[in-house]
């Protein structure tokens, strides 16, 4: 055979011919796709992720009361050092901020008290004035959206 007779759009090999091209399948033949995570779902806050179900959502009550907060405020070199601390929120009330510590049962079943005069008092050592007592939310307030909700607003509510 010639090759030098054939035209650039001969095609020398043969392709069995489909009538289906990929992805063109009609849409009610599509699996279903799964909608977008909802809400209860830990996502991030501030920019970081929720460190449990529990901070997501005191989070999420936080802002549905529109307040504005910092989330995992580094105190007495926070994880950087040992011993450090991390304050779980801070809270911009007026006129003073509030420090809320979010405790699950399983970690914080010894008292606590040293712990929170200690870290009141290293919040005071770096410039952070809050409030004299910190707000702090056990399991039972923090287990659900709703039950965390119902606690902050009732505690400090709406900002």
């Amino acid at each position: 055979m010639d090759f030098s007779k054939l035209k650039a759009t001969t095609q020398l090999f043969s392709k069995p011919k489909s009538s289906r091209r990929p992805g063109t399948e009609p849409k009610d033949k599509l699996p279903a796709k799964k909608a977008a995570q909802p809400p209860d779902v830990p996502g991030l806050i501030n920019g970081q992720p929720a460190g449990s179900t529990y901070e997501w959502n005191v989070a999420r009550a936080l802002w549905s009361l529109g307040w504005k907060f910092s989330y995992q405020v580094p105190v007495m070199g926070g994880r950087e050092f040992r011993g450090g601390q991390v304050l779980d929120f801070l809270v911009f009330t007026v006129p003073m901020k509030t420090a809320l510590i979010v405790n699950g049962d399983y970690w914080h079943q010894t008292d606590e008290e040293y712990a929170m005069s200690e870290l009141m008092t290293a919040l005071k050592n770096i410039g952070i004035e809050v409030n004299s007592e910190p707000l702090v939310l056990w399991a039972a307030q923090a287990s659900t959206y709703e039950s965390a909700h119902a606690y902050i607003d009732s505690k400090i509510g709406k900002g």
